[in-house]
Formats: structure tokens, C-alpha cells, sequence
């Protein structure tokens, strides 16, 4: 969750002609929509499970394509880059988080 606001940047940086809080609020509701579908993956039945790991994906597709209005090439494109961001992000975050836990030890 301390990632969202540099996620709502990057939607920024791909979709810049909105402001920065209609970015921040298609943020939160992605978020919460792969939180649910992490939640879904609990549940021990592999239907389930490959549902709570595909809908989020499928759903932030549609969702931007549909909020940010361009077409499914530009939209796949940019969901593309995004995804490989902030995957990078999260991770350098990640490892960040544990060399400092490691050196205040």
C-alpha cells in the first residue's frame, strides 16, 4: 500500500493529460481489486485460484481501456510497461526494505 502513490505516478507518466488524483483514485480501485483477487487464492480450490490470478489482470485491461479511453493496442502497450515498472519497483522496494532491516541489525 506505501507503493500506491508511485503507482499513481507511473499512470501519470503513461496517461498524463488527467490529473494526478483521478490517477490516485484508478489506483486505489485496481489495488483493491488485485487485493480481492489475492484474497480468492486462499481458498483451496484450484478454480478459485486461477480466478483470483487471472480476473485482477483481466480487469485492469478492461478497466483501462475503458477509463483512460485509447485504443487496445495503445492500452495493451502501456498496461505492458506498467506492469514491468512497477514490477521493478516493487522488487527494488522489496530488497531496499530488507538490506536496511538486515543493516540496523
Amino acid at each position: 500500500m506505501l507503493l500506491l502513490p508511485v503507482f499513481a505516478l507511473l499512470l501519470r507518466a503513461l496517461w498524463w493529460r488527467r490529473p494526478y488524483v483521478e490517477h490516485l483514485v484508478f489506483a486505489l480501485h485496481a489495488h483493491s481489486v488485485l487485493f480481492m483477487g489475492l484474497a480468492v487464492q486462499f481458498v483451496r480450490w484450484a478454480p478459485f485460484q486461477v480466478l483470483g490470478l487471472l480476473s485482477p489482470v483481466v480487469w485492469f485491461f478492461l478497466a483501462a481501456r475503458r477509463f483512460y479511453g485509447n485504443g487496445w493496442p495503445v492500452t495493451v502497450l502501456k498496461v505492458l510497461i506498467l506492469g514491468v515498472v512497477d514490477g521493478v519497483i516493487a522488487v527494488l522496494a522489496v530488497f531496499g526494505t530488507v538490506l536496511v532491516a538486515l543493516l540496523g541489525t
